[in-house]
């Protein structure tokens, strides 16, 4: 070995033993920083695992605007912040002079401990600059939620200043990307930064409680996935509604749909976990063997369940918007750090999953008003529902798992599906394709012969 690759070889050691070093000492820090904040039981705010981010960077990490310190200075948004100073006016005015902007900051500052124990990543900053960051978030966020619930402008701030950003019309034309980052699961705030706020424009706590609920539970509404449901009649005190950060608020809605509201308890949990898979059939068999697909257009019980008397299966209306898939990942990547009990959306997507196999049964779906398409193309949500459920591991809840027992034993009583099952198992190949398309043939004209009279004896009665 010549004396250049010998020198070469010592200045990467030299190179190796500082990265160590500098590893050592962030590791060190690391468990020591552990040591001093209160963990697992107040984190609400988790880390999205990298395997999803790798997935789909652009659901899990913010494009246009930072909330919270997850992303603070490490990907640039740099013109949101005059926006958010001007949010920071705003909430002056609203303030009336009772307070100002430094005492607001010295009450966060306050909560420094409560802030740090909702985040699951480790917040490196002090409690000056955490404070400041919280108003700056927290004034925004409170401006976008007025306007997304549909409030005056100008209704406490005495309609002299007036920001593009924060006008209705333009929140719901163009700021579908601002909408899509608050719902993401890093980039939270806790809401009791908000409360706190609205109790400093000079409401009690619980005035200022009922206030955000107002605000929280309007502005949900431009989230909502699903159709037919009355948000207007949770009330503050309702079952499953979530007050640790808007994500989970969501979620809270989302849970009291498929339980019906009925009350605080949710479905028994089945023990075991398993993958996303294709276990029933597809919706195209399914229709194809008697079994009628119809949209649930109720607001109680349960939004998803199967009539076996009536050979139904029942689905909830979901309107697929351009952040339909970034709600849906963010909600199921934030019920993987959740109790199984809780992981109803989890789930929900995973029945889809195994119900919808390619573009037709996507065709199927929006002809039977079970999907409402506003963005792409059938073969595009079949393809969205493929891609939801990769990485992801899936609880079933009892009441799911009984949904597909029934429809899979439907399935199998009808004659048209035996009878297919029966020459599949029973004929030699040669006599199994004959009899099978002889089979198919007198299948398809029964099914044509049955649609028919089903025609005449509603039009008939009509």
């Amino acid at each position: 070995m010549d004396r250049s690759k010998l020198k070469e070889l010592e200045l990467d050691g030299d190179e190796s033993k500082r990265r160590e070093g500098e590893w050592l000492i962030q590791i060190k820090q690391g468990i020591q920083a552990n040591q001093t904040i209160a963990r697992p039981s107040t984190v609400c705010i988790f880390t999205v695992p990298k395997i999803l981010v790798d997935q789909k960077p652009d659901a899990y990490l913010p494009q246009v605007v930072s909330i919270g310190p997850c992303f603070h200075c490490i990907i640039d948004f740099s013109d949101m912040v005059d926006q958010k100073q001007r949010a920071v006016q705003r909430i002056t005015k609203r303030l009336h002079g009772k307070t100002d902007i430094y005492s607001v900051v010295a009450e966060i500052k306050t909560m420094d401990g409560q802030i740090r124990g909702n985040y699951q990543k480790i917040i490196n900053c002090d409690s000056e600059t955490l404070a400041w960051m919280m108003l700056l978030d927290a004034s925004f966020l409170l401006e976008l939620l007025r306007t997304l619930a549909g409030k005056d402008q100008s209704d406490s701030s005495g309609g002299t200043y007036f920001e593009p950003l924060f006008d209705e019309s333009r929140v719901k034309s163009v700021g579908f990307a601002v909408l899509g980052d608050i719902v993401k699961l890093e980039n939270q705030i806790p809401l009791l930064v908000l409360n706190k706020m609205l109790q400093l424009e000079g409401r009690s706590e619980k005035e200022a409680k009922a206030k955000l609920f107002d605000l929280l539970l309007n502005a949900a509404a431009s989230f909502f996935p699903f159709k037919y449901l009355q948000i207007s009649r949770f009330e503050l005190d309702s079952p499953f509604i979530g007050r640790e950060h808007f994500l989970g608020f969501l979620h809270g809605l989302i849970l009291s749909f498929f339980s019906g509201g009925r009350s605080s308890s949710l479905p028994i949990v089945q023990t075991r976990n398993n993958l996303c898979n294709h276990v029933l059939p597809s919706v195209s068999m399914l229709s194809k063997a008697g079994v009628h697909i119809r949209p649930y257009t109720g607001d109680g019980g349960m939004a998803l369940r199967f009539d076996r008397e009536a050979s139904t299966l029942y689905l909830p209306i979901i309107m697929i918007s351009e952040n339909t898939e970034t709600v849906l990942r963010n909600l199921m990547a934030m019920e993987a750090f959740l109790p199984s009990e809780l992981q109803v959306v989890s789930c929900y997507v995973g029945l889809m999953d195994s119900l919808i196999y390619s573009e037709q049964d996507g065709t199927t779906l929006r002809m039977a008003g079970v999907f409402y398409i506003y963005v792409g193309n059938d073969a595009k949500v079949a393809e969205l529902w493929e891609n939801l459920c990769k990485g992801m591991a899936i609880s079933s809840l009892e009441p799911l798992m009984a949904v597909k027992k029934e429809i899979i034993e439907c399935y199998r009583s009808k004659w048209k599906t035996g009878l297919l099952e029966f020459f599949v198992n029973h004929f030699t190949r040669r006599w199994r394709t004959i009899v099978s398309l002889f089979a198919a043939t007198f299948i398809f004209l029964f099914t044509f012969v049955q649609t028919l009279a089903s025609m005449y004896g509603f039009y008939r009665g009509s």
